[in-house]
């Protein structure tokens, strides 16, 4: 008995062609998903700008040291103190404060001296005269000292100067306009620095921070990516075109889907 014939192979199967509409959907989801935070972030900081007024973030300073820091708006050294009866007499970067009130722009202070009617502070190269209140009543440049770079203070009576130069030691008159060399005197007690209460060195690095930011300013930056310097720029640029392409993918897969619908709801 013969055997019958076996039975054809299976027709191979068509090719199945990459569907389009999937692969948009893909790339639509890809970039939704890597920068969804960012997304967020600019909308919410968006949104607070858009109400900043409302809000009074243009009004409100931002007092954590952290973010100063970040925008590296802080002080090379440290505050330097020296207590008196009517207040704390400070430096700090270049400028002289009498509490929390900058007086002028000075160089690093070397040493201070009270005397009856007036608080004496000596840089490296100039000396200025304070009221006990604070004021600024005379300074006294290179053109009215003995010369040399100063290294010392004190007075033997409270009324004149005494000044320790690389030059030598001189002393003032009571005007403390003219000088006459003259002995230092080791021995006379030194008004060292005090350490600074930390609200008054708060209020210090306020003043000399200026009015310093606004929450409307960091939020400004944090929305437009400059709060992260050059990489925070690119990152803003590189949001802003996947925000294009999501927008496109979007369109691109509706549409698909719209005529795909179409088409079966004809048949």
């Amino acid at each position: 008995m013969s055997q019958p014939p076996p039975p054809p192979p299976p027709a191979p199967s068509p090719e199945r062609r990459p569907d389009p509409g999937r692969l948009v959907l893909r790339w639509h989801r890809g970039i939704g998903l890597a920068l969804s935070g960012v997304f967020i972030v600019v909308c919410v900081t968006g949104i607070l700008l858009n109400r900043s007024q409302e809000l009074g973030l243009d009004r409100k300073v931002v007092s954590a040291n952290w973010i100063y820091e970040w925008y590296d708006i802080k002080p090379e050294g440290e505050v330097a103190s020296y207590r008196f009866k009517t207040g704390y007499l400070s430096s700090l970067d270049g400028r002289l404060y009498f509490d929390d009130r900058s007086i002028l722009p000075f160089d690093t202070l070397v040493s201070v001296v009270e005397l009856r009617q007036f608080i004496a502070a000596a840089s490296n190269a100039s000396i200025v005269l304070i009221s006990p209140q604070g004021e600024l009543v005379k300074q006294l440049g290179p053109a009215n000292l003995p010369g040399g770079t100063i290294l010392g203070l004190q007075s033997a009576d409270r009324g004149t100067l005494t000044l320790k130069t690389s030059r030598g030691v001189f002393r003032s008159d009571s005007d403390i306009l003219a000088w006459r060399p003259d002995k230092w005197y080791p021995t006379l007690p030194t008004i060292e620095p005090s350490p600074t209460p930390p609200e008054l060195e708060a209020a210090i690095l306020r003043s000399f921070r200026g009015e310093g930011l606004t929450w409307s300013r960091v939020l400004l930056d944090l929305h437009s990516g400059r709060l992260f310097g050059a990489a925070g720029k690119w990152i803003a640029d590189i949001s802003a075109l996947g925000l294009i392409l999501l927008a496109l993918t979007g369109i691109l897969y509706t549409t698909k889907y719209l005529k795909k619908a179409r088409t079966n709801s004809q048949t």
